[in-house]
């Protein structure tokens, strides 16, 4: 396993929050102030700003990310980028399947799995983002939508989880409104990793899984998900901005992270349900 998958993981997506005006101090006050070293930090600007913030990102020893990617680099795609111009702009990352992509581009299961194919094949991390809706919450269907998201995955690029970062983002929780509750995450996690073992083309063995959370992660709450849910890092919306916040969650990771002695992902459990 490599040094940086032993770090706890924060993933600043800055969508369209900020302007191009606004990047440029952002950028000069991630440079300016020090950062955490013992957590690797992603900022995944608009698209159309990826170049100008690139060398100052990289520079100051943040990783850059892509906020999608196409479909196919064969394909004209008038919307997203092709993953490919993403590793050439720098990006390790690629976030795939966000909520509100799911929600307001209509992303089926399969466009998202070929998106994160096409991260893999050019040499990109995908992010894959899964998460049931209000409505499934509520009829407790959402071991049964966790497990068809990552299945329509599987079916696609086959079950090597290690290549990628799986990010548990409920829809009913993205607007700030409803707040997940530690218990309610640290049980939903659970879930998933049990849900990952099942998949596994190894069933039985226990393997290393980077599992984040993205709902409404703020400063305020950051480190008591970390600890109290076992997740390896959080995925940062509308909070990744200004630099002085993100900062702040960068540091409440660092902090929750050497409270709990975190050694890297956990494993999925074993079989019988016992710890790997």
């Amino acid at each position: 396993m490599s040094e940086e998958n032993l770090k706890p993981l924060v993933i600043g997506n800055w969508k369209t929050y900020v302007s191009r005006e606004a990047s440029a101090g952002v950028l000069a006050e991630l440079a300016e102030v020090p950062h955490p070293k013992d957590v690797e930090i992603v900022v995944c600007p608009a698209h159309a700003f990826l170049s100008e913030a690139a060398a100052p990102l990289l520079a100051n020893g943040y990783v850059l990310g892509g906020q999608s990617c196409s479909l196919d680099p064969d394909i004209p795609d008038a919307v997203d980028v092709p993953a490919s111009a993403l590793v050439d702009a720098g990006c390790k990352y690629v976030v795939v399947g966000h909520a509100e992509r799911r929600r307001m581009f209509n992303e089926a299961e399969h466009q998202i799995a070929h998106k994160v194919q096409q991260a893999i094949q050019s040499g990109l991390t995908p992010v894959l983002c899964i998460g049931e809706d209000a409505d499934q919450r509520r009829s407790n269907q959402t071991t049964k939508v966790l497990q068809q998201q990552l299945q329509q995955a599987v079916a696609l690029f086959g079950a090597d989880w290690s290549r990628m970062i799986l990010v548990y983002q409920p829809q009913w929780a993205l607007d700030g409104s409803t707040v997940i509750s530690v218990i309610q995450l640290a049980g939903t996690i659970r879930v998933l990793r049990q849900l990952l073992q099942e998949l596994h083309e190894d069933n039985g063995v226990g393997f290393p899984q980077r599992i984040l959370y993205g709902g409404s992660v703020d400063e305020h709450n950051a480190a008591s998900l970390m600890i109290g849910a076992e997740i390896d890092g959080v995925l940062v919306g509308r909070a990744s901005n200004p630099a002085e916040r993100f900062l702040q969650i960068c540091l409440e990771v660092s902090l929750a992270a050497r409270i709990g002695a975190y050694h890297g992902p956990r494993h999925a459990p074993l079989a019988n349900g016992a710890a790997a």
